[in-house]
């Protein structure tokens, strides 16, 4: 295999050990272990329209978005990014489906 390969894989190996560090940091220590509980649990799916991430960044399709209630820090699901953004939106503006924020 070439050099450009292990080189092209060692970076992707950093990049994963950088979000899972990430998430564990802001989450806590089983942060990985929701994510990809809810990923499964989802279907790979945004938690409120259904849908697969369709975002990509860097040439890649992003993950979705690990939601969390900002005040307690529950975490209520994975979204994607349109749903992520227009969450914090409806949250701050507008009456919003209770059912998913849990109240």
């Amino acid at each position: 295999m070439s050099k450009q390969y292990h080189t092209a894989f060692a970076i992707e190996q950093h990049r994963e050990r950088a979000w899972e560090y990430r998430l564990r940091q802001r989450f806590g220590p089983d942060a990985v272990e929701v994510y990809n509980a809810l990923l499964v649990a989802q279907c790979g799916t945004c938690a409120l329209c259904s849908k697969p991430e369709m975002v990509i960044q860097n040439g890649k399709v992003k993950r979705l978005a690990l939601d969390h209630d900002h005040e307690t820090g529950r975490v209520r699901g994975l979204l994607c990014t349109q749903c992520n953004r227009r969450l914090g939106v409806w949250e701050r503006n507008a009456p919003f489906p209770r059912a998913y924020l849990g109240g």
